[in-house]
């Protein structure tokens, strides 16, 4: 669980200034790794799928500088959407 909250902190401080927050971060599957990362729009519009491409391009550099998981994986950039997981509560 500390990679997941390490990489949640490090992601949540990269897309900010961009706009956007960190919902949920999640490493699934055993033989074929998938990043999942949640984001939202800070200003509470709706994700679309530029969105979701930008915040992906952007976290592909630092993910390729820092190299924090072992091993290949795919990275998945999506919204939450209107059935929102509850994983923090909004201040």
């Amino acid at each position: 669980m500390q990679l997941i909250d390490s990489l949640h902190e490090k992601f949540d401080s990269i897309v900010n200034p961009m706009g956007y927050g960190i919902v949920r971060v999640q490493i699934t599957g055993m033989t074929r790794k998938t990043l999942q990362v949640m984001i939202e729009k800070l200003d509470e519009q709706p994700i679309n799928v530029d969105d979701c491409a930008q915040v992906s391009r952007t976290l592909s550099v630092h993910l390729n500088v820092d190299d924090p998981i072992s091993g290949a994986y795919v990275l998945e950039i999506s919204s939450p959407g209107p059935e929102r997981p509850i994983t923090q509560p909004k201040l």
